[in-house]
């Protein structure tokens, strides 16, 4: 696929050097580009997915900043 994106060759001349069928090529190399166009082939599930683990690692980082700051005023408290 990249010699039909890279060199500038018809894709008909690059699938057959391949054996395979010039629409079978155009296919896989529009699908590339509408993949790079929506975000380096990130689909939309995994999209989803990814901003539900960010909203998550970010509620528990909150989490964990929270036990910090509770544990130093334990420490400063505490009697020596």
């Amino acid at each position: 696929m990249d010699l039909a994106l890279t060199t500038g060759r018809p894709i008909a001349v690059v699938a057959a050097e391949f054996g395979v069928y010039d629409s079978t090529l155009g296919n896989w190399v529009r699908r590339h580009q509408d993949e790079q166009a929506a975000g380096s082939g990130v689909s939309p599930d995994e999209r989803a997915r990814l901003k539900e683990l960010e909203a998550e690692n970010a509620k528990l980082r909150m989490g964990r900043d929270l036990l910090k700051r509770t544990v130093v005023l334990l420490v400063k408290e505490s009697p020596q």
